[in-house]
């Protein structure tokens, strides 16, 4: 339902009366080729007798959230340029002089065209429309002052219901905020607020509750997400303080013994093969500085101790000649033929090491402190036979 303050056909004007041709109704019958004219009729001067602003309040039997308006026009340009719109679920008010205030109320310009929209930037709540018309583009023109009438073939609104309208409110315990506070989404819609603990809290506990019970929320970080509102809800969110996170101790034990095996390799030099060195000192540091950093992890612990074990592997001994049953000590000796070991003592029994203690250059495997007697024998031809894996040798003075 529309009615307006002048339409031409309602003041007389040939049959326009009966017909309602131009009738304020037609600008909301959703038919372009009829509308709403006010009146053209002339004075004796000439100008129109009724003169702007003129106005149209439109029903809309309901109460809406109105955001935009649209006027469809027509080619002569006696469409409108500036005007008012205000809302209110009164009618009286939007009768009265006072008007709805500013609060309900958007004043704006439509473009120079025959059809134009305007978006008002902000939501206006009523059952009632009221569009006041100030001027048309056609006014602009010299000689066309007097012209004080306007063509609107259609006026179309951008609007929602207020009865979809559904509120989330959020309410914290402290040490944190939700924000937006409060919001407004329409039915369907997925409402989204952010949450953000003091420093030193976190969330301890997220509750969205509407008339119907309990509702499902995601948390992301801090985005917390309502799918598919359909009420009014409550959003209930309390903190904590952080809890200390203790993480497990890093083992370095294999890494230190690893350590261990490679600065002994580098201290006796002189009885390993100087390029099977060369990587060793590099994957030291690199352990070392493993070792020694506290916020190391697990992960980089065992990988500086695989790449130390790796390069302990690569080193191999000095070659020299095999032992010979009854040398001297370089050649090492049995106890029958009078062999002495490295510390000059007389063999006594076995094939005894020579100065390198070592009778080939295969690989042999890392050790403790103990002395020679640990190392296996080889049976045949009196050589020193060893595993494949490398042997530390570190002797015990004998006394």
């Amino acid at each position: 339902m529309a009615e307006c303050d002048s339409w031409h056909g309602d003041h007389g004007e040939s049959d326009y009366g009966t017909s309602r041709l131009y009738a304020p109704e037609k600008a909301i019958d959703s038919n372009n080729n009829t509308a709403w004219h006010t009146s053209w009729t002339t004075g004796e001067d000439g100008t129109a007798l009724y003169k702007f602003p003129h106005s149209i309040i439109i029903d809309m039997q309901e109460s809406y959230s109105i955001s935009g308006i649209e006027r469809v026009g027509r080619g002569e340009r006696d469409y409108i340029k500036d005007f008012t719109v205000e809302v209110s679920d009164d009618l009286e008010t939007l009768t009265s002089e006072s008007g709805a205030g500013e609060e309900a109320q958007v004043s704006g310009t439509f473009d120079d065209t025959e059809d134009a929209f305007y978006s008002f930037g902000k939501a206006l709540k009523g059952r009632y429309i009221k569009v006041a018309i100030h001027d048309t583009w056609l006014m602009q023109d010299a000689g066309n002052e007097g012209k004080e009438w306007a063509y609107t073939a259609e006026l179309n609104f951008t609007v929602h219901k207020v009865s979809d309208e559904k509120t989330v409110t959020a309410t914290t315990d402290g040490n944190g905020t939700v924000s937006p506070g409060t919001m407004t989404v329409l039915a369907g819609e997925d409402a989204v607020m952010t949450i953000v603990p003091e420093e030193g809290y976190q969330v301890q506990s997220v509750k969205v509750t509407g008339a119907s019970g309990e509702k499902e929320y995601t948390l992301d970080g801090t985005t917390l997400t309502i799918p598919d509102v359909q009420e009014d809800l409550t959003v209930s969110v309390s903190f904590e303080k952080e809890q200390a996170v203790t993480p497990d101790p890093v083992d370095k034990s294999k890494l230190n013994q690893a350590i261990a095996d490679a600065m002994y390799i580098l201290e006796n030099r002189e009885n390993y093969q100087a390029d099977t060195l060369e990587g060793l000192e590099s994957a030291l540091a690199k352990a070392q500085a493993a070792a020694q950093d506290p916020d190391a992890d697990q992960a980089v612990v065992d990988q500086a101790a695989a790449l130390l074990e790796k390069e302990i592997q690569e080193v191999r001994p000095v070659e020299s000649d095999p032992a010979v049953p009854g040398g001297d000590g370089s050649q090492g000796g049995d106890s029958q033929n009078g062999g002495k070991n490295p510390s000059g003592q007389t063999g006594n029994g076995g094939v005894s090491g020579g100065q390198n203690g070592s009778a080939g250059g295969k690989a042999v495997k890392t050790g403790d402190t103990a002395d020679l007697s640990g190392a296996v024998l080889a049976a045949a031809g009196g050589m020193l036979a060893f595993g494949a894996a490398l042997v530390v040798i570190r002797r015990r003075k004998v006394c």
